[in-house]
């Protein structure tokens, strides 16, 4: 199955009114709008045939006809492109976890002077 990406649909515009247009170049095996939850048209749609290579001439050959006052445009249907993540630095050389040792902290507060005047030699004059 060959599918052609209708871009720029009127939102007025039915699956007829675009078969119209493809009919004379291809056969139509099915149009499909693309429809929000209330059933209006979200300005795109896909039309499906069997004939690939009469689909591709004709969509070289159709220009941009005007359906429900606007132009519509065509191009064949790939599917979604995923977007490839950007890599981080360090993601690519992730390594396993290991929990931090805490550093030994220095003793803060009152200290007795007498332990260390002991060892200590007299200050000199």
């Amino acid at each position: 199955m060959f599918k052609i990406f209708v871009g720029n649909v009127s939102f007025t515009a039915t699956e007829d009114q675009i078969k119209e247009v493809f009919s004379p170049h291809i056969v139509v095996e099915e149009i499909v709008i693309a429809r929000d939850e209330s059933g209006k048209s979200k300005g795109y749609g896909f039309v499906l045939t069997r004939e690939q290579e009469k689909a591709r001439a004709a969509l070289r050959q159709l220009g941009k006809p005007m359906v429900g006052g606007r132009r519509l445009y065509f191009k064949e249907a790939h599917g979604k492109k995923v977007a490839a993540q950007p890599q981080r630095g360090r993601a690519l050389r992730a390594r396993p976890f290991r929990p931090r040792t805490p550093r030994p902290r220095p003793l803060r507060g009152y200290m007795s002077t007498t332990a260390s005047s002991a060892s200590a030699p007299p200050p000199q004059l």
